[in-house]
């Protein structure tokens, strides 16, 4: 059939960017053109209508088991040629695919998605987490690099298989990521914090086991999800320690640790006294998640979000008193990750460099510095200990 201009239907969206979506003739659905021109967009249609690059191919048509390893042709071209990538973590990546890729370009044709339109999505307000305090927040820069990193790998290979004449993504920047330096709770803070009084400590956090959620986080530098992915049979009473071999990702599932593809797929966190008897005072005989969800859910497992976990944090700083979080403060902001570079600092002054990284599950050196935090007292308490003194 011969298609022309009329039969074809536009769409300017001005809330992406001024890119003009289609209706391409034969098809239903509005996909974007890349195109800021009617006239542009709508030449750019008539050439998908005739028969374009993949025209009747859609991106979750085509991608639809991308990142499994076994079924996705892309993880089995990697793995084959040995390149850099061999040990990319194929787990992440489908983490976005699911959660973002899938649900906002699954049924747009793989030809149809262009540059102007995956950045202008990709930048833009859409990409958003869970609500806190009744607002939806942005996704970070690192999760959008993440996700176009996936795209990339879905457009080479759809090149490499002869779908597609070129890869849009070539002229798609990854996006700037500047992740603004993390804060340490004082002393004093600590202490408001983490109360010694089990009432006040109940009131701070809201319940007995957030109490003891966070005491293990700051007690073994854990991440958020390893915290979250902890069984009872991780648990160890004596000697007071976990196995930690397991995370929870932003989807709420339960995968191996971050580090597991750099070849740290478990280590051991140890926890205090205190944190110790508070925690056997949670126990009912259950083997299953020790810091479960509010409700079951047959999709994770009953398992909690790191994203929860963090607006909880924030809450409770706020009940303490201890006012770090907020833009603009003159202090360096406090989440929950600060729990972790704190740890890392005592480690460090109390056991030293190696025991450290074993400790925190770090892969590099410059990672275990990073995370370094010391004050005056850990830069004494360490001098001494080089000369013997300590």
């Amino acid at each position: 059939m011969e298609w022309t201009d009329a039969d074809v239907r536009t769409w300017k969206r001005t809330d992406r960017g001024g890119v003009v979506y289609v209706v391409v003739p034969g098809t239903s659905g509005w996909v974007s053109s890349g195109k800021r021109r009617k006239t542009a967009a709508v030449e750019w249609a008539l050439h998908q209508a005739s028969g374009g690059f993949a025209a009747d191919v859609t991106l979750g048509e085509y991608a639809r088991d991308f990142f499994i390893p076994g079924l996705c042709p892309r993880v089995k071209l990697i793995e084959q040629s040995g390149g850099k990538n061999v040990r990319k973590s194929w787990y992440n990546m489908r983490q976005v695919h699911e959660a973002y890729i899938l649900p906002a370009w699954g049924k747009t044709m793989l030809a149809a998605i262009q540059a102007r339109a995956f950045f202008d999505w990709l930048t833009g307000p859409l990409l958003t987490v869970a609500k806190f305090e009744g607002k939806r927040r942005p996704i970070s820069a690192s999760q959008r690099n993440r996700i176009h990193s996936a795209m990339n790998h879905i457009f080479a290979q759809a090149r490499f298989d002869g779908i597609l004449d070129r890869n849009p993504l070539d002229a798609v920047p990854r996006i700037k990521d500047e992740r603004p330096p993390r804060g340490v709770l004082t002393d004093e803070e600590f202490r408001k914090v983490f109360p010694e009084d089990l009432a006040e400590l109940d009131h701070v956090w809201g319940s007995r086991r957030w109490a003891v959620y966070f005491m293990v986080l700051a007690d073994t530098g854990m991440r958020p999800g390893e915290a979250l992915a902890l069984h009872w049979t991780d648990w160890h009473p004596v000697p007071r320690a976990f196995i930690v071999s397991k995370g929870v990702d932003d989807l709420g599932r339960i995968g191996p640790l971050k580090t597991a593809r750099k070849g740290v797929d478990r280590r051991v966190g140890l926890v205090g006294v205190r944190t110790a008897a508070l925690l056997e005072g949670l126990r009912d005989g259950d083997t299953g998640l020790i810091f479960p969800g509010k409700r079951s859910d047959s999709r994770t497992g009953g398992t909690m979000r790191t994203m929860v976990a963090r607006d909880h944090f924030l809450k409770s700083l706020e009940r303490a008193g201890v006012d770090r979080a907020q833009p603009g403060a003159k202090t360096l902001p406090l989440s929950t990750y600060s729990l972790r570079h704190a740890a890392n600092t005592g480690f460090r002054t109390d056991f030293g460099d190696e025991a450290a990284r074993l400790l925190m599950g770090h892969t590099t050196e410059q990672m275990t510095e990073n995370y370094d935090h010391a004050g005056d007292a850990e830069l004494v308490a360490r001098a001494l200990k080089a000369v013997g003194r300590g």
